[in-house]
């Protein structure tokens, strides 16, 4: 569904009060179901991705003290079911 470049707007894994953001997606990731012994790994579909807009990290960084810095530290993992659009721009 969605490809490498693609702009997209992702909710936090860490809750509903966390602003969502706007990410470029790089690498898919994709993790087959799997089975140990009595447990079992659903598996999951994800993306490395980077932040893009610097007035979303610094209110990220200074409303929740989330540690990203614009340009060198804007790296994220991205679930796809946290995927709520593409944009784009």
């Amino acid at each position: 569904m969605y490809k490498k470049g693609d702009v997209v707007l992702v909710r936090s894994i860490a809750g509903p009060a966390i602003p969502h953001v706007h990410v470029r997606l790089h690498k898919k990731i994709v993790q087959k179901p799997k089975t140990y012994g009595e447990f079992n790994d659903k598996g999951y579909v994800a993306w490395d991705a980077t932040l893009i807009y610097k007035s979303e990290i610094n209110k990220l960084n200074k409303e929740w003290s989330i540690s990203w810095k614009y340009p060198d530290n804007v790296e994220i993992f991205v679930f796809e079911e946290d995927i709520i659009k593409e944009k784009k721009i």
